[in-house]
């Protein structure tokens, strides 16, 4: 696995120039408020938090008695972890991005083909992504507004260095893989290619088609450039062990975790 980049001080000095940087027992971290697209949610988003404020599992309370003194009204803290820090409960994980280490997986040849999306495919990829935000919003008991979502997804698709591959079985698509080139780690300034989202349809077709997917995008990728995915992690109460499980099955498959953001209701 790649080194990963130091905090570089031009980040942090950018922070504070913005208002961003707040520090506690003398030592950084920089967050503010948001509200998720999606779901509607005001958030607290912690971006950094230095290393020794997540160390030895700290719960974080003068975090969480900031942002009920100060943010009235908010709905959800995430903050964000690296190196593997792990925040004890009530914190639950929200996403985990892991980054691709392993060769392109085996594929089973004949069963789907893969081509680059075209404007033929805009209205079945625009359905797709609508249903992974639908899906992702409902796993935390979050409904979303569907034309906010649709928005959103639509979004997606516009957005620069997006490239998309689906699968054809028989010449009808059942699934796609959704590429975001040129994303740029906030934190750490490392440019990498996101892999936003892969989706098959068919459960009998899920793996052979993932698979290929996958082995296509890695095929025709810069293998200079950081292949980084994301698991959404469901509410616990709604969903237990589900995003673990995910988690666990892609770390076994040629995965391992770059960084992790977790989530507490204040």
């Amino acid at each position: 696995m790649p080194a990963i980049p130091l905090v570089p001080d031009a980040y942090l000095a950018e922070a504070d120039a913005c208002g961003l940087l707040h520090r506690h027992a003398g030592l950084p971290y920089v967050a503010g408020c948001g509200t998720d697209p999606a779901t509607g949610e005001l958030q607290y988003y912690v971006e950094y938090c230095d290393p020794a404020l997540l160390a030895a599992g700290a719960a974080l309370e003068w975090l969480t008695a900031r942002v009920r003194a100060e943010h009235p009204g908010t709905d959800l803290i995430v903050v964000r972890a690296r190196d593997g820090a792990e925040l004890p409960a009530p914190w639950q994980r929200h996403q985990t991005y892991v980054r691709r280490t392993g060769p392109p997986p085996a594929v089973s040849d004949g069963v789907v083909t893969v081509v680059p999306a075209g404007p033929e495919h805009h209205d079945v990829l625009l359905g797709w992504i609508f249903e992974a935000l639908v899906r992702a919003a409902g796993e935390r008991g979050r409904p979303a507004d569907p034309a906010v979502v649709r928005r959103v997804a639509g979004d997606v698709l516009d957005t620069p260095g997006r490239l998309s591959y689906v699968a054809l079985y028989d010449g009808r698509p059942v699934g796609h893989l959704t590429l975001r080139r040129h994303q740029r780690d906030e934190v750490t300034g490392e440019e990498y290619v996101e892999l936003y989202d892969v989706l098959v349809e068919p459960a009998e077709l899920r793996k052979a088609a993932s698979a290929a997917l996958l082995a296509t995008a890695i095929g025709r990728s810069d293998p200079r450039e950081p292949l980084l995915g994301q698991v959404h992690h469901p509410d616990e109460s709604l969903a237990p062990g589900h995003g673990e499980r995910i988690l666990r099955g892609l770390l076994t498959s040629g995965w391992a975790v770059d960084h992790t953001f977790w989530r507490l209701t204040p």
